[in-house]
């Protein structure tokens, strides 16, 4: 034979030993064990082709070759990604509690969101109560009052009003379904007074506002009433300066957008206490201009506090809605009103009650209440029956808001304006009326100087610019001011 020829015999007979080993090579049974000590490898003429394996596997079972492996084509094992063991760009959460809880959906709901405020956290055992509800991520809300009446169900934007029979500290627990959430507010309920008519009762205050939300630079109107308190002050959340009040009605006008905790505090003789009552304020509308503006309401009531069958003037303010309902607060039929409107309105029982305007339009829901205050026109010794069954006579049983029967009568004032809204430099006749008292002075509200007067007078007034203005009738007798 040519060299060339033996050369390339001995080539194929070379390669073809080669295909017979590597043919011939036993594979590994899944069933097999090997110990620790068995190198896996295939071996040419005493040279090692694969590298004994650390991770304890071989190219056909799958195993992970050792940090010196040679093979760049061989894929490494990688263990299954767990977003709960391992640390992830992100974070995921699991429903109910977060990260190492037992469930394996990363992508769980999200977690409810629930809130609970009251109109007043300390009241007067036998007045109402208002719950504001809001919550989200929910399918259905409870309200639990903490006094062991029932449960309510509930819904988001819902206002609840409750009254408490007992005194006692109670918690309001609202609590949603579709996961677990829940939220909480304390109410201290107190008596009228106190049971011995010779210790000093202990102060009660109330909070309330024309509008809990406004536009920014719209006046509110708060509603201020405090019992058993020498001084009061309102501070009214936004940094401004606070002010000392007395019973009856305080405007403010927010001038930032924002949600702003108005707060009354007061100090008596044996103690002191607080109220309070959160304003949002918005801009003068959506800042879309392809979205709807949100409705904006307001109630004013002239009295707020009267004497039992006396009316009172509801006038009722509101913009972007399309139906309006007011509620007077004792169970009689609401009534459809619209923006602008002045009704009077008679109620036929005593008790504090608390007149509603709710509005819906297409930006949403709003509403907008006030607090009424009705009391007795004097002790009738033909209809009430004073304590010990004696019959005693006018001026000497308890009158109006008198804790026990031996303290003088309060006063009792009622103001009335008409009309309402009127254009610069027309008159507006007022209406006085006062019981209980020694004077009584009317002050304008628009810097002029108060005037004094006297039960049944009707002064007149004109303004000269325009503007918002509240005019406050201040009475002070033997029994208080």
């Amino acid at each position: 034979m040519q060299p060339m020829t033996q050369i390339r015999l001995c080539t194929a007979l070379l390669f073809a030993f080669f295909t017979v080993i590597v043919q011939a090579a036993p594979k590994k049974d899944s069933s097999d064990s090997l110990s620790a000590d068995t190198p896996k490898s295939v071996n040419f003429a005493g040279d090692s082709f694969i590298k004994d394996d650390p991770g304890g596997g071989t190219p056909e079972t799958g195993g992970v070759f050792g940090s010196d492996s040679n093979d760049p084509f061989r894929p490494k094992e990688t263990a299954p990604f767990n977003p709960f063991e391992e640390n992830p760009d992100r974070e995921f959460q699991k429903p109910g509690g977060g990260a190492g809880s037992d469930s394996d959906d990363p992508f769980r709901h999200p977690e409810p969101v629930l809130s609970l405020k009251a109109s007043s956290t300390t009241v007067v055992r036998g007045k109402e109560v208002e719950f504001s509800v809001s919550g989200g991520n929910v399918n259905t809300l409870t309200l639990d009052f903490g006094d062991k009446t029932p449960t309510q169900t509930v819904k988001s934007g819902d206002t609840i009003r409750h009254t408490y029979n007992d005194e006692g500290t109670y918690t309001a627990t609202l609590s949603g379904e579709g996961g677990k959430g829940s939220a909480t507010c304390e109410i201290t309920v107190k008596g009228s007074g106190s049971g011995n008519p010779f210790l000093t009762p202990e102060p009660v205050l109330s909070l309330r506002a024309s509008s809990m939300t406004v536009v920014r630079g719209k006046e509110v109107v708060f509603s201020v009433s405090g019992d058993n308190v020498n001084a009061m002050t309102l501070d009214f959340g936004d940094k401004t300066p606070t002010q000392t009040v007395q019973n009856g009605d305080v405007t403010h006008t927010y001038d930032n957008e924002g949600t702003f905790m108005a707060t009354l505090t007061c100090e008596g003789e044996v103690g002191k206490g607080s109220a309070t009552c959160e304003i949002t304020v918005k801009g003068s509308g959506s800042s879309n201009p392809f979205l709807p503006p949100e409705p904006i309401l307001s109630l004013n009531a002239s009295p707020t506090t009267l004497v039992r069958g006396e009316e009172v003037e509801f006038s009722v303010s509101a913009d972007n809605v399309n139906t309006l309902t007011l509620d007077f607060g004792d169970k009689s039929p609401a009534q459809t009103v619209k923006n602008k409107d002045t009704l009077k309105y008679t109620y036929n029982n005593e008790g504090t009650y608390t007149a509603t305007l709710t509005g819906e339009g297409e930006g949403g829901k709003d509403s907008a209440s006030c607090e009424i205050t009705v009391k007795k026109a004097s002790f009738n010794p033909f209809e009430d029956e004073p304590p010990g069954g004696e019959t005693q006579g006018q001026g000497k049983g308890a009158g109006p808001g008198s804790e026990d029967q031996f303290s003088p009568p309060k006063p009792v004032l009622s103001l009335k304006a008409s009309p309402t809204t009127l254009v610069r430099g027309e008159e507006v006749e007022f209406s006085v009326s006062g019981d209980n008292v020694n004077t009584l002075t009317l002050d304008f509200g628009d810097k002029t100087p108060p005037q004094t007067v006297k039960s049944g007078d009707t002064p007149r007034h004109t303004y000269d610019d325009e503007g918002t203005y509240t005019a406050t009738l201040t009475g002070e007798g033997e029994g208080g001011k």
